[in-house]
């Protein structure tokens, strides 16, 4: 496959419920969910695409109908971008279904933590911490996960400096799926998150950094950061978040906000 079939496939399974591309190759693009396990790995030749899976068990393959599968080479063989789209759709829709989400493995972490008090109707703030600690921590597997172990805007690999940064603050959120939506935060370098958790930066619909207008260039650069930069992806989920978080760098009244 050359670059233009790659951008193809990797297109079409973000617009039908794939949420990142674990690899891309001339071979074979592997897609994956950022909440649960499954992962399709989708070759492509004369637009005649090839997707395979672990995942596609007997009960699996009983739920897929209408789409041709190949048993020698356990496979399902789908033709044109419509019926790969189609395809990876309801692929989507039986993984999200059958699979537990974030939000599930928190509360049951919590409940295992914490038992009865838990769900009891007011916590104490040792409590409060303790759920908050479990929900961040999972949080932060789940967008190293999405943005591949790397810095959504540098690229920055190294582990100790990445930071799982909220969009909504964790405080704020109205419901744990809001704390936890994997869309509600950026995978971010030390420097970067500081910014952004205070609300001197953040980003524009199209992913370019934008900053609060009292902030010195000149200090910016010696951080590293510039007005070139930009989100290596947003999508209209992100934007739903960022809305409010770009109004609030140019607000000077905004106290400030610990996530």
């Amino acid at each position: 496959m050359d670059q233009l079939e790659i951008a193809n496939i990797t297109s079409v399974a973000y617009n039908n419920g794939f949420e990142h591309v674990e690899s891309a190759t001339p071979e074979k693009v592997v897609l994956a969910f950022v909440r649960h396990s499954m992962k399709v790995a989708v070759a492509g030749y004369q637009n005649v695409f090839s997707i395979v899976s672990q995942h596609f068990t007997p009960s699996f393959q009983a739920k897929l109908q209408g789409y041709t599968y190949n048993a020698a080479k356990q496979a399902y063989q789908v033709h044109g971008s419509q019926q790969l789209a189609q395809f990876l759709h309801a692929c989507s829709r039986l993984a999200l279904y059958a699979m537990s989400s974030l939000v599930d493995e928190y509360r049951a972490a919590v409940k295992y933590q914490l038992g009865d008090a838990a769900t009891a109707p007011t916590v104490t703030e040792a409590e409060r911490l303790v759920m908050q600690r479990i929900g961040q921590e999972k949080y932060r597997t789940a967008l190293l996960r999405f943005w591949n172990s790397a810095c959504a805007v540098t690229g920055v690999t190294i582990p100790e400096v990445l930071r799982a940064s909220h969009i909504k603050p964790w405080v704020e959120c109205a419901s744990d799926e809001e704390r936890l939506d994997v869309y509600n935060g950026f995978l971010l370098t030390a420097n970067l998150d500081a910014l952004f958790d205070r609300f001197l930066i953040s980003f524009d619909s199209q992913g370019y950094i934008i900053f609060e207008p009292s902030l010195n260039p000149t200090e910016l650069a010696q951080l590293g950061i510039h007005p070139q930069m930009k989100l290596r992806q947003i999508t209209p989920q992100h934007e739903r978040y960022l809305v409010e978080h770009r109004e609030r760098v140019f607000d000077s009244n905004i106290e400030e906000c610990k996530a």
